[in-house]
């Protein structure tokens, strides 16, 4: 009320109001810009200090206002409001002074967003490529050429009819000139459509579009119009061109042919005698009209560009859903096969056989076998039925982590323009080993879903730190394989949550999933997912201040997770590989059958069963994948004829290489073939897992001294024995000399351990062998 009053009585008694203006501005700066300028730039003090230093500005303004007015009193009040705001602060001893931006702090987040914006915008500057930016420009639809050039046939030559023929005497050769270059331009483009197809290529239409709107519409336009003294009509042609090349091209590049068509057209009339008017009212309005109409053209394409960039979007989000789609139909199908290959008539013939025996114990121990197939078939259909509707697969490469957060910034803000994004970066590991695609996905959708939910104003903080993922190896009592790993934060707090030293990976079956409130947090889910197909874990935390997601990812992911696990199980109707008999199984088998008792009916089983699974795959040295099991199973028939561990020798790549499970050896065969085969592979597999975990070669040798069961100890050495025997197809010396040391170190002695003297000579030989081998 009184500043409302004393306004009013001020409005009153002076009539003048520039006086008024210039007067409550002298007042106002002195007073309140000193203080406001010093608390941005991060001095603190007191109210008190603030209310001195305000006060003596006022009574410096109001001296220079009565005694001294001659002196303007806007820079002495804010020089006494300066020096008595430090000098009080300093004096007094206040609290405060300048203080450092927390890194938390909004205004230190938002410098931060800012500057990440614009070292975007550098980069997209810096890595700019002239072909691949005209080729954006280029017209979806071939027809917009021909009306281009319809247009452009209409606008100019009518110009023509505007100029006073006797004014283009002066500029004959000019006028001649644009006459014939305009009629090919335009001619070119009314005859687009038939042009041969090797002309209408996109390297050469990308220069000639934009050559060719810079030259007819603004070239020959400006030229026009300097011709005709600036005439209203072709003031007015020109305008509409520059609106035309907003509505056909980015506007970057129209206003960059606008402004070389001009400069270029006022050159060539450098030095004539132009009668050149001075703008009137009607040019001026011209041009207000031009610069409301560039708004409007460029707001309304940008709505079209979104519209279009949103269809290819969800056209791109169409494919993925149909591919996956098929995928699931694919395993589908596949789950039917598995199903019909248990039938039903097992079960009944373990009831005739429950039925028929009268003795308790054998009554016991049959139910427990029969429970046990049970529990395994009801395992392997689990896993069929994962594999069918939660699977997800990777295509896993190497990829620079500046060069993936550049591929995702470009994704966010082509989708929000107005998205600020502040990056901590905290790793010092600068390559991942992710499926690229997947990875790029999930960074982008995070960032975006952060924006679209944030409540604070804050900038999105994306946050990258070192840490560790760990997962149990039940094949190693008491042992935890340590991956080095990365933690992706996406938060609209302040700070980044607290960083663990390490965190559990999930192992032994899929992660609970973030179950989505609404079908916009459906990409939350999706995220998850991707994490979890990486062995990877995530955490959200949600406040009321925000939402943060935490994502943890392996460094490398091909060290935990198999290459099996993202090759395709084979189908049904899949070939069983090659239908010939190789020389190698003919001899097996003969040796089998005069050496063993085995049942052929199981021989034939597992060896049709490893022709199927290792199908079309060949080893280094060239030979068919299969044949490998059974050198090895032939090399063991030297040392042991027991059935179990024959055949564990014959499926002992399976697990491993293929998409075979254990499940499904304890399902055709029985568990001691499953448990030999589980020992001997460079995976941690368990029955009931839905994952299986890459061993290093030192944790596989960690693995085999838990290894209780000697039969799993001779199936490893028999393998070992064949790859010392076919090494020399290995393409890397430095590779065979690896190997052959860690036979000597480890695979010797196990051999002398379990007195195999041949096998543990042989492989020593070898060993050496390979060792005494120069370089070439």
């Amino acid at each position: 009320m009184l500043l409302g009053t004393l306004a009013l009585l001020v409005a009153l008694v002076t009539q003048d109001l520039l006086k008024i203006l210039l007067g409550s501005a002298n007042f106002y700066a002195p007073i309140v810009v000193v203080p406001m300028l010093l608390a941005i730039f991060g001095f603190q003090t007191s109210r008190r200090v603030v209310l001195m230093a305000m006060g003596a500005g006022a009574v410096t303004v109001t001296a220079c206002l009565f005694a001294f007015k001659s002196v303007n009193s806007f820079f002495p009040g804010m020089l006494a409001n300066l020096i008595v705001m430090l000098g009080a602060h300093y004096w007094l001893g206040e609290p405060g002074g300048w203080q450092q931006l927390a890194s938390d702090s909004p205004l230190a987040l938002e410098r931060a967003a800012r500057r990440q914006a614009w070292q975007w915008r550098l980069k997209a500057v810096k890595n700019f490529k002239l072909y691949p930016y005209l080729q954006k420009n280029l017209p979806k639809q071939e027809g917009l050429y021909f009306f281009f050039g319809l247009y452009s046939m209409a606008a100019t030559y009518a110009a023509f009819y505007t100029i006073d023929t006797a004014e283009t005497k002066a500029y004959q050769q000019i006028y001649e000139g644009i006459y014939r270059t305009v009629l090919v331009g335009t001619t070119a483009f009314l005859t687009f459509p038939v042009w041969p197809t090797t002309i209408k290529s996109h390297r050469f239409m990308a220069f000639f579009w934009p050559i060719g709107i810079g030259g007819i519409l603004f070239f020959a336009g400006t030229c026009l119009v300097i011709m005709s003294d600036f005439h209203h009509m072709q003031v007015m042609i020109l305008m509409i061109n520059l609106l035309m090349a907003v509505l056909l091209l980015h506007w970057p590049l129209a206003l960059f042919l606008a402004f070389a068509g001009i400069a270029l057209a006022g050159s060539c009339f450098t030095g004539s005698d132009l009668l050149i008017s001075q703008l009137g009212s009607l040019q001026v309005l011209y041009v207000l009209l031009l610069f409301t109409s560039l708004l409007i053209a460029r707001k309304n394409k940008q709505q079209y560009q979104d519209v279009v960039n949103s269809y290819e979007q969800l056209k791109e989000t169409r494919i993925i859903s149909s591919e996956l789609v098929m995928d699931n139909l694919h395993h589908r199908g596949y789950l039917m096969w598995e199903a019909t290959t248990y039938p039903s008539d097992r079960v009944d013939e373990a009831s005739r056989n429950t039925k028929n025996k009268e003795e308790p114990w054998v009554l016991i121990a049959t139910l427990r076998q029969d429970i046990y197939k049970l529990n395994v078939l009801t395992s392997h259909l689990n896993q069929m039925l994962h594999q069918s509707q939660d699977y997800m697969r990777l295509s896993v490469a190497d990829v620079s982590m500046q060069a993936l957060l550049q591929d995702v910034f470009e994704d966010v803000y082509a989708q929000n323009k107005k998205m600020r994004v502040c990056t901590h970066q905290h790793t010092t590991y600068h390559t991942l080993q992710v499926d690229v695609g997947k990875m790029r996905q999930l960074l982008a959708t995070g960032l975006l879903y952060a924006s679209a939910h944030q409540q604070t104003g804050r900038p999105v903080i994306l946050g990258l730190e070192d840490t560790l993922l760990v997962y149990p190896i039940l094949s190693i009592p008491g042992y935890m394989k340590q991956v080095p790993s990365v933690r992706v934060t996406i938060t609209t707090e302040s700070g980044l949550p607290h960083l663990k030293a390490w965190y559990v990976g999930s192992a032994d079956s899929p992660s609970s999933l973030h179950v989505p409130k609404a079908p916009s947090e459906l990409p939350i889910t999706y995220n998850q997912q991707v994490i979890d197909a990486h062995y990877g874990t995530s955490e959200f935390i949600e406040s009321g201040q925000g939402f943060t997601q935490c994502y943890v990812l392996p460094v490398n992911v091909r060290e935990v997770r198999p290459q099996t696990m993202d090759t395709l199980v084979p189908t049904p109707t899949r070939a069983l590989g090659d239908a010939s008999v190789w020389p190698e199984e003919e001899a097996f088998v003969q040796a089998v059958q005069g050496r063993t008792r085995i049942s052929m009916d199981t021989l034939q089983s597992a060896l049709q069963l490893i022709r199927r699974y290792h199908a079309g795959v060949k080893r280094k040295s060239g030979e068919p994948f299969y044949l490998h099991p059974i050198a090895v199973a032939h090399i063991l028939l030297d040392y042991t004829q027991a059935q179990d561990v024959i055949i564990a020798a014959l499926l002992h790549d399976t697990v491993e290489y293929t998409g075979l499970s254990l499940a499904q050896i304890a399902l055709r065969f029985n568990p001691t073939v499953q448990r030999i085969v589980d020992g001997g592979t460079r995976l941690d597999s368990r029955l009931r897992s839905f994952k299986r975990i890459q061993l290093s070669p030192y944790e596989n040798i960690r693995k085999l001294l838990e290894v209780k069961d000697e039969r799993v100890l001779y199936v490893k050495l028999a393998d070992r024995l064949h790859n010392m025997r076919t090494i020399q197809g290995h393409p890397s010396l430095a590779k065979q000399k690896k190997i052959a040391e860690e036979t000597l170190q480890f695979f010797v002695s196990m051999a002398k351990n379990l007195g195999l003297t041949q096998m543990e000579e042989e492989l020593k030989e070898r060993s050496f062998g390979v060792l005494n081998k120069q370089t070439t």
